[in-house]
């Protein structure tokens, strides 16, 4: 199953993780920033493990994500 706007199962999502000082961090397409994480790795995994979460979540779950992108915004 795509997401909306993807042509493919795998994407190139490196562009997600930033470091910021010492820590490295991961923005959701929400616009939403996860971290800190130590290292690059970790926050690989960290979006690797929000997005099997997101695939796998309620209606609930998935309606607050986007209430939090609505007030990042």
């Amino acid at each position: 199953m795509f997401r909306l706007g993807e042509t493919s199962l795998k994407t190139d999502r490196s562009d997600r993780i930033f470091q910021k000082g010492d820590y490295w961090y991961y923005k959701t397409r929400e616009k939403v920033s996860i971290g800190p994480f130590d290292n690059y790795s970790a926050a690989e995994k960290g979006v690797n493990d929000f997005i099997e979460f997101i695939c796998q979540a309620d209606l609930k779950a998935k309606h607050t994500l986007q209430q939090c992108r609505q007030s990042a915004a």
